[in-house]
């Protein structure tokens, strides 16, 4: 009897086996970083490390610096508790997490099993316009778990005023951009120490949505940042998140005289007082100063003109293998919905107009233009879905697309995948009718309460949970090669097992993904149904002459 439930029990670690090169014993909770030791938390299929800080506390001489290397520890890091998030407006997001300015932390998810091999590591930056978000938000455990597996890693950087506020004795000093440069310093992390997780730190890919996106077009054009990430993955940005220093300064000294700092002048003391000032008084002042926002500043001193200018003219990291997309109304159905209401409202042809205007910011002459531009599709589809598809376009969708238009005719030595993300989640409480910004992002992470507070998915139906695999699958396969689709073995691996109950737990193969280019423009659209490849070109061409519009009209996502 002993001996027939040994067998039972070998054939059962069999079957669990597939599709994992994986020894099941678990992979150690306690791990040796370069700062010190730290222990983990299993959850699910997963070990997890949260709270691990990857730079100096930022305050104090430390307020408005750039970040420095955390100080060593020689007792045992407690990594199962979140750390704070950094001071933000919003009071949605995780609520296990506090507000600080010492904010400089990351977490890691990586298998619950020892792996044969190194990983792939897949760096996450989250979105918020630069003013908020958190990594508590991104439970990545079923990313990181499944299949054969990566190792994931969700940073967060100061925001807001603690991340891009600018003055001229900072910007003399090579002082900018301070949340990018916290992007930067983890990145430098996640190198000397993703082996200790079972990371390659030569398979690192870095990825964001929205603003996340923008920042990773940053270290694509940002030459310090080349040598620590080999893939990158742009979702739903266009880049224009940016502004030039003079409006900075500005509004630095504005901010300054309004916290009583010298009176807001360019003179040694305003820097020692803005540093001096309490975390609370100095956001406050920001609250209270109406026009004033700290946004990355495009010509300081980490690049001397737009990242976007900067990709046209091909001054690009030519060896990263890029991924890029977007869904497919992106803010469009936000705004549809905040201007008009449910998509079944009846909107009249004024409040159309009004809506035009606000999203033209008031130019009369581009009022009319756009109007006359997207009149056969109103006539078409209605007001609600024309205003919907004008926004989309003019804010992120015509942005990617130059973005791959300009990146696939430098013919770098590397890869370019696109793709649309256009599925509807069946019981989306906030039913737009379309896919819009972030509605892909917790069938990326396998975890459909992701960005709960906003999106409020509560479930995925088993079609969705295919979807939700075969993205996991594609992102981890690119991160480890540049190749979203599944290689050779494991296509030969999943037909072995064709017919019998394993396949169940074998993750599904990606194909037939092809690279985008400017012979081609094929783009692949995750949904489902009808299937799981599409071809998405039509859908891209389709869009084109209405980018062209607002391309002419530099509003947007397009530098001048």
């Amino acid at each position: 009897m002993q001996k027939r439930r040994g067998l039972f029990a070998a054939a059962l670690a069999t079957i669990c086996a597939c599709g994992e090169e994986a020894v099941q014993a678990d992979a150690p909770l306690l791990v040796r970083t370069a700062d010190g030791r730290v222990k983990g938390f299993h959850q699910g299929n997963a070990r997890v490390f949260l709270g691990i800080r990857f730079a100096a506390a930022p305050v104090g001489d430390l307020r408005f610096a750039l970040p420095a290397a955390p100080a060593k520890w020689s007792h045992t890091l407690d990594a199962t508790r979140l750390s704070a998030k950094c001071i933000q407006t919003t009071k949605k997001g995780n609520p296990e997490q506090a507000q600080s300015e010492d904010c400089l932390y990351l977490n890691v998810f990586a298998p619950r099993s020892n792996r044969s091999a190194l990983l792939p590591v897949v760096v996450y930056i989250h979105g918020g316009g630069q003013q908020t978000g958190c990594s508590g938000d991104f439970r990545a455990g079923n990313l990181a778990s499944f299949g054969e597996g990566a190792v994931v890693v969700v940073i967060q950087y100061r925001l807001n005023v603690f991340g891009y506020w600018l003055h001229e004795p900072l910007l003399s000093s090579g002082t900018s951009n301070l949340g990018l440069q916290d992007q930067l310093q983890a990145l430098r992390w996640v190198q000397a120490n993703a082996r200790a997780f079972g990371g390659d730190p030569g398979a690192v890919m870095v990825a964001g949505q929205s603003s996340g996106c923008s920042a990773v077009g940053f270290h694509l054009v940002y030459r310090p940042s080349w040598s620590l990430y080999h893939r990158a993955a742009m979702m739903s940005c266009a880049m224009n998140d940016w502004r030039p220093k003079s409006g900075l300064l500005a509004d630095g000294i504005t901010l300054a005289r309004a916290l009583g700092c010298a009176g807001g002048g360019s003179s040694a003391a305003v820097l020692p007082c803005m540093r001096a000032a309490n975390a609370t008084a100095v956001f406050g002042a920001l609250l209270r100063t109406p026009g004033v926002k700290f946004e990355p500043c495009y010509n300081c001193n980490e690049i001397p003109t737009h990242p976007l200018a900067l990709m046209r003219a091909g001054q690009v990291n030519r060896g990263a293998d890029i991924m890029l997309g977007n869904a497919r109304y992106e803010h469009g159905a936000t705004a549809a919905y905040s201007a008009f209401g449910l998509p079944n409202s009846t909107v009249t042809s004024s409040q159309y107009e009004q809506a035009v205007g606000h999203l033209v910011k008031g130019n009369t002459s581009t009022v009319s233009a756009a109007i006359a531009r997207y009149a056969p599709l109103a006539d078409k589809v209605g007001y609600w879905f024309a205003l919907a598809t004008m926004n989309s376009h003019s804010n992120v969708v015509c942005g990617q697309q130059y973005q791959s238009t300009w990146l696939a005719a430098l013919r770098r030595n590397a890869s370019l995948f696109r793709y649309v993300f256009t599925h509807v989640t069946g019981d989306w409480p906030q039913r737009f009718e379309n896919a819009t910004h972030t509605a892909g992002l917790p069938y990326l992470f396998r975890n459909v309460s992701t960005l709960d507070w906003f999106l409020g998915y509560r479930s995925f139906n088993p079609q969705e949970s295919e979807l939700s695999d075969r993205m996991a699958v594609a992102w981890r396969n690119f991160a480890r090669s540049g190749d979203p689709n599944s290689d050779a073995r494991e296509h030969k691996q999943r037909s072995a097992h064709a017919g019998r109950a394993a396949p169940l737990l074998l993750p599904p193969v990606v194909s037939g993904w092809k690279q985008f280019d400017d012979a081609g423009n094929f783009t692949l659209v995750l949904d489902y149904p009808p299937k799981q490849m599409q071809d998405g070109t039509e859908w891209f061409d389709t869009n084109a002459p209405f980018c062209s519009f607002w391309q002419k009209r530099f509003i947007g996502p397009f530098p001048p």
